[in-house]
């Protein structure tokens, strides 16, 4: 598994979020390597990436946001970047 260049890094982090709430999908992108080859590396079926890749989970475990930005290298917070809270 090769992270993500600096290069990549950088699109990866200007990249808008999206109505998927995350940054995954981008990331597998950027990395050129298929969903089934990322989910056998760190242990998720295919399909438990896909979910969170389009979003379908809201909640995903630390553990398992930590396994992916340590399988791109980058930080948690790349993927799934803190939504703003909003002052009324």
């Amino acid at each position: 598994a090769m992270a993500l260049t600096a290069k990549k890094l950088r699109e990866l982090r200007q990249t808008p979020v999206g109505s998927t709430g995350n940054r995954v999908a981008r990331a597998i992108e950027l990395s050129e390597e298929t969903q089934r080859s990322i989910a056998d590396t760190l242990g998720f079926t295919q399909s438990y990436l896909s979910n969170v890749a389009r979003g379908q989970f809201g909640d995903i475990t630390v553990e398992n946001a930590g396994k992916l930005a340590s399988h791109f290298g980058c930080l948690i917070e790349d993927l799934f970047p803190v939504r703003q809270a909003v002052a009324s």
